[in-house]
């Protein structure tokens, strides 16, 4: 009896101890959850430092920052008095996540280094899940014209392919704007519905630009980005009256070159010292792109500039790139991580003194020139939305 007692407090005992073990792991996983702030693992980018931006007049501003630990993980806290408001996670100067929170948010993200801008996992923040879920759909968008154009480019493709591929193409950019209207539609009240409208251009779809400022001006009207779709949308409005009762807007300083001059030739090295002229792309409508790696608006504008040479590219649409860098391995590298496929890059290494940026007397980049088929300016500082929306008037779709 004695040792059947014995036994049975042990065990009595040991319930006990686990009880206790498992109450302290609920209660130490609950404080977590409750815990306000950015954590997440990073497989890849292990012991490098993570920081959290905030954006002042689109410019991101580190505000806090913490060192990634040996296997991945990380945790920030510097989100206090946060309003809703887009946010960037960075690594280095390349690297970017964007978030979209406010500071009674606890956001769990699970992403890869090579991945980065698009985590596989995020949790806490419904707002930027919602992003992730849009930018996964769009690099699927892009994935599917970027195979498209590969086969395009091949010098065996023969025209009647070519012709199919063009139409597969207009199918996919059809499909790609019919999921941004339906996404804008199903997330009409949340901010990340202004995501919707980067793949939309106002000659298209005003209605649903004037849908998304009127559901959102109430409680996200504070934001930079906000303010900034109803600058397009004024600015646009101003420009189609003013083309409509027949008077010219008056261009913009930083090139002596406008609108209904011919562009003069570029004649410049590309990465590999082959020599390219701007002439050579007679016959196609031309981008004229200033830029430099180190210049972060560039870069932050090369994604636009991506995606609108796959969607007009099959109609003969080229950008022929011109840098304002010193170093040319960083040059080459930004090339490379910012997908920029076209063949046109040149540099005289020159920085601020390059050749043809005198010439067209450049004073500040990014800076595009936009040129017809025999080489007349079309139009000139075409960034973002405004630039699909010209080629859309170039080319009807």
């Amino acid at each position: 009896m004695f040792c059947k007692f014995v036994a049975q407090s042990k065990i009595s005992q040991m319930i006990q101890r686990i009880f206790l073990f498992t109450l302290s792991i609920v209660l130490i996983t609950a404080c977590g959850q409750n815990k306000k702030g950015i954590s997440g693992t990073i497989d890849g980018a292990e012991n490098e430092v993570i920081y959290f931006e905030k954006y002042v007049d689109n410019k991101p501003q580190p505000a806090d920052s913490t060192t990634i630990d040996s296997e991945g993980n990380f945790y920030i806290d510097g989100t206090d008095d946060l309003v809703m408001d887009y946010y960037r996670l960075s690594l280095g100067e390349e690297k970017s996540m964007i978030l979209l929170m406010d500071s009674t948010e606890s956001v769990y993200i699970e992403s890869d280094v090579e991945n980065f801008g698009v985590p596989t996992k995020v949790k806490g923040s419904k707002n930027t899940k919602l992003l992730r879920d849009f930018n996964q759909k769009m690099t699927d968008f892009v994935d599917r014209t970027d195979s498209l154009q590969k086969v395009f480019q091949d010098p065996n493709t023969s025209n009647e392919m070519k012709a199919q591929i063009k139409s597969n193409y207009t199918e996919i950019i059809s499909e790609k704007n019919e999921f941004a209207r339906q996404y804008i539609d199903n997330n009409l009240d949340k901010p990340a519905s202004l995501s919707g409208l980067a793949q939309l251009n106002l000659d298209t779809d005003m209605e649903y630009y004037e849908k998304v400022q009127d559901a959102l001006k109430d409680n996200f009207g504070h934001s930079f980005y906000y303010k900034m779709i109803g600058t397009q949308v004024e600015s646009y409005k101003k420009k189609k009256k003013l083309a409509e009762s027949g008077q010219v807007q008056r261009p913009e300083k930083n090139s002596k070159y406008k609108e209904g001059m011919i562009a003069p030739n570029i004649k410049m090295e590309g990465p590999n010292g082959k020599t390219r002229e701007l002439k050579d792309l007679r016959g196609k409508v031309v981008l004229i792109d200033f830029w430099a790696s180190w210049c972060k608006p560039c870069r932050r504008e090369n994604p636009n500039l991506v995606r609108t040479y796959q969607k007009y590219v099959a109609d003969g649409f080229d950008i022929f790139s011109v840098s304002f860098d010193k170093n040319k391995d960083r040059w080459i590298q930004a090339i490379e991580k910012d997908n920029l496929t076209w063949d046109s890059h040149v540099s005289d290494l020159q920085g601020w003194q390059n050749a043809a940026g005198q010439q067209y007397e450049i004073s500040s980049i990014p800076h595009t020139i936009l040129i017809d088929k025999k080489g007349e300016i079309i139009a000139t500082k075409l960034r973002g939305s405004a630039l699909e929306q010209k080629l859309a008037e170039v080319f009807g779709h």
